[in-house]
């Protein structure tokens, strides 16, 4: 890591790890992201919009860009101007963004768990590197390849896992988060259309530039993401649960009970494991061994790599969300409305929680919080490590049930309920802060990328929001109804819909 300092401008030139963070910090009058972005070019201005952060808690806005395997080369001016150019895959136009700062502050939580000032010079801190000059100051953090985005401050502001390059599993990562590292051109084109011969409800999953999505006229479709063109196809049942991808395995359950284990780059069975009944949630994995919950059997299994049973665990009620996996617990939920957190060595419950209403949808994980939707028409948050409710959300007017899991920012929770609503709600207080208003029931999860959300709806349109204030941005016709969630990949967005058709959204340069 390096920095020139001139009379006129300061350069930062950050190469120091896998992973970068950069926090820049304004004051309560003067934002650094207000809305007055200038020329600032798209993929600057995607990051800039993604993370408003408060770590101190005096509701002065806060930007935080994060990305990985790449450069940012950060101008700060002494008049208050910014500039930013992004390097590595992409490439984005320099540019300016009006900004007054204040405040000099500058958080480091990562490694360090201190605070520091320091006046034009650049020192070690703990583990993090430190730059201010004037009334600025720059963080630079180097992390390891933990695929993570670090706390702010609490457990509320708790870490958000990201997904990679891939997209493996239903949601992106193992916690279920719904997030996309890199953000999604700011103008999205249709690139190519992929026609199966029945209805695409499950989410598409993406591996090493394939796309992998499952159908109801009982095929298993692997398709390269850059053309479109099948590479191969594979009978199984008719396939509503998503797919999931791990050491060159396909994975993926059918409605008529078999749970399928299939040679990535080939198509060729490994194996197929028999439950009791239709399998509607996708696969999660640990270690050498891989997830799944069954509907009709209202059972959670986990079985070796080589399809052998390792635990089973039978609840009271059909399981439909994919189980989140954090470090030694999983937890399986459905229509028994309780959840329940599991030893993910024995399958043993260690505790449980009462929902009071069956859950339709996959948990999303941040910390010690885990975010579900009830059929209740209520959507909660759950302190697991204490199994206790933190709150509640229901709509004030019109409350369905939630059918969607929801994606997390760092203070947000945003997810699509049944009553044609997109609803982004305060996950430190459980209040609202916008709504979105489809003309079909939303049971499409969303996926939150560079700073926008992009959700499917029963009306037929992918939906692209703004993060903070949930205004439209671009919607696309896509087909009758959207229940399936995107997937976001390699700069690429992949959805399917009701007609039996995948798109895969990007940019044609």
């Amino acid at each position: 890591m390096h920095f020139i300092v001139t009379d006129r401008k300061e350069e930062g030139n950050y190469q120091s790890g896998p992973l970068v963070v950069l926090t820049l910090r304004g004051s309560p009058k003067t934002p650094l992201v207000d809305g007055r972005l200038g020329k600032l070019g798209n993929t600057a201005k995607n990051l800039l919009k993604n993370a408003i952060q408060d770590p101190a808690g005096t509701q002065a806005p806060c930007a935080a860009l994060c990305f990985r395997r790449n450069c940012f080369d950060l101008v700060l001016r002494r008049t208050g101007t910014l500039s930013g150019e992004f390097f590595g895959n992409e490439h984005c136009q320099t540019g300016f963004l009006p900004l007054k700062v204040e405040m000099l502050v500058c958080w480091s939580t990562v490694r360090s768990g201190r605070r520091e000032k320091a006046m034009g010079t650049i020192r070690r801190v703990g583990g993090p590197f430190l730059l201010t000059v004037g009334c600025l100051a720059v963080l630079a953090i180097a992390l390891g390849d933990d695929r993570e985005a670090r706390p702010q401050s609490g457990d509320q502001q708790a870490k958000i896992v990201m997904a990679d390059k891939d997209w493996p599993v239903f949601r992106g990562n193992s916690l279920q988060t719904g997030v996309a590292r890199q953000p999604l051109p700011d103008k999205l084109q249709i690139l190519w259309q992929f026609k199966t011969q029945d209805a695409i409800e499950g989410s598409a999953v993406i591996a090493d530039g394939v796309v992998y999505v499952g159908s109801y006229d009982q095929n298993l479709y692997a398709i390269d993401l850059q053309t479109g063109n099948l590479k191969w196809k594979y009978q199984a049942g008719p396939i509503k649960a998503a797919p999931g991808v791990y050491k060159g395995l396909v994975f993926v359950g059918d409605m008529d009970g078999g749970f399928h284990c299939l040679d990535a780059r080939t198509g060729k069975k490994k194996w197929t494991f028999k439950t009791g009944g239709e399998i509607t949630a996708g696969p999660n994995f640990v270690d050498d061994a891989v997830l799944v919950g069954c509907y009709a059997d209202e059972t959670l299994y986990k079985l070796s790599l080589d399809g052998k049973v390792l635990w089973k665990f039978k609840t009271e009620g059909p399981v439909n969300g994919s189980p989140a996996v954090v470090g030694k617990q999983t937890f399986v939920a459905g229509c028994d409305s309780v959840l329940r957190i599991l030893d993910i060595e024995k399958g043993k419950e260690q505790a449980k929680v009462d929902l009071d209403g069956p859950a339709g949808a996959s948990a999303a994980i941040a910390g010690q919080h885990l975010y579900v939707g009830t059929m209740n028409n209520e959507f909660l948050a759950v302190d697991w490590k204490n199994a206790k409710i933190e709150w509640r959300y229901r709509a004030a007017r019109n409350a369905r049930e939630f059918y969607a899991s929801a994606a997390l920012s760092e203070d947000l929770v945003v997810v699509g309920c049944r009553d044609k609503r997109v609803h982004a709600i305060d996950r430190k207080t459980g209040k609202p802060v916008w709504n979105f208003q489809t003309k079909g029931r939303v049971d499409s999860s969303p996926v939150l990328a560079g700073g926008r959300i992009y959700v499917g709806s029963l009306d037929g349109h992918l939906y692209v929001l703004d993060l903070r204030k949930g205004n439209l941005i671009a919607q696309f016709k896509l087909g009758d109804a959207i229940s399936a969630s995107p997937a976001v990949a390699a700069g690429r967005l992949v959805i399917g819909t009701e007609d039996g058709v995948v798109f895969c959204l990007g940019a044609k340069n």
